[in-house]
């Protein structure tokens, strides 16, 4: 909007707090369960040629993740990102991951 230096009071895509905690705990040797939350302040991003700048809400975000050795050679896995389904904006106009599970299992030779 102006042309004034705002490099350390107003940077663009930045949140002016953000955090990440993530705790794990191994149940045993064979499970493995963790569970994280990430946090980010209101931003602004840029609205447009001669438009003012748009501000973005702020996210709270919760993941979690499992895990299963059945031996040495096998272990499953499951991932669920955004779990709430969160809808929120890392860049204006560009809606961030929604409610995803993944999982699998690993094969060691």
């Amino acid at each position: 909007v102006t042309f004034n230096d705002t490099t350390y009071k107003y940077l663009l895509r930045r949140p002016k707090s953000s955090g990440h905690i993530h705790l794990g705990y191994t149940c045993n040797p064979n499970w493995y369960i963790s569970l994280g939350v990430k946090f980010a302040s209101d931003r602004y991003d840029v609205g447009g040629y001669q438009e003012p700048d748009v501000k973005l809400d702020g996210s709270l975000i919760l993941n979690a993740y499992a895990s299963y050795k059945l031996n040495r050679s096998v272990e499953f896995f499951t991932d669920l990102q955004n779990i709430t389904n969160t809808h929120f904006f890392e860049i204006c106009g560009f809606s961030a991951t929604p409610f995803t599970v993944s999982g699998g299992i690993r094969v060691k030779l």
